[in-house]
């Protein structure tokens, strides 16, 4: 109970690995002004509806999503990728929200294997 299905994490997973590009991005490209909000993970997944997606579907997507990010960081110089932005309350780089990004998939996949494949 109020706990996300396997698809719903997929989905998460999706969505936060495009906030993450978005993001690193912006740092990327030198812009130490635009603030780089978090997102509202729950607010997120309460509107997308995946209960007629299939796992192969999410992870298609998550695929073309990752290759999106995986274009974007090999080709960023050093300089790129160590520049700080506007993480709001700290500042980031580019090249830490790599790893930020890699670490969460490994995190929900975990989860995933923990809590529901488990059972």
């Amino acid at each position: 109970e109020d706990k996300w299905t396997v698809k719903e994490v997929l989905m998460h997973i999706i969505d936060t690995e495009r906030a993450f590009a978005f993001r690193a991005f912006v740092c990327a490209r030198g812009d130490a002004d635009t603030p780089l909000h978090g997102m509202d993970e729950n607010l997120y997944a309460a509107n997308i509806n995946v209960s007629d997606r299939t796992i192969e579907s999410l992870i298609d997507e998550f695929i073309a999503v990752r290759n999106n990010s995986k274009a974007l960081f090999e080709n960023l110089s050093d300089k790129q990728s160590m520049f700080l932005g506007n993480g709001i309350t700290y500042k980031i780089s580019a090249r830490a929200l790599g790893y930020i990004s890699i670490g969460h998939v490994k995190h929900h996949i975990n989860i995933i294997s923990e809590r529901y494949l488990q059972k």
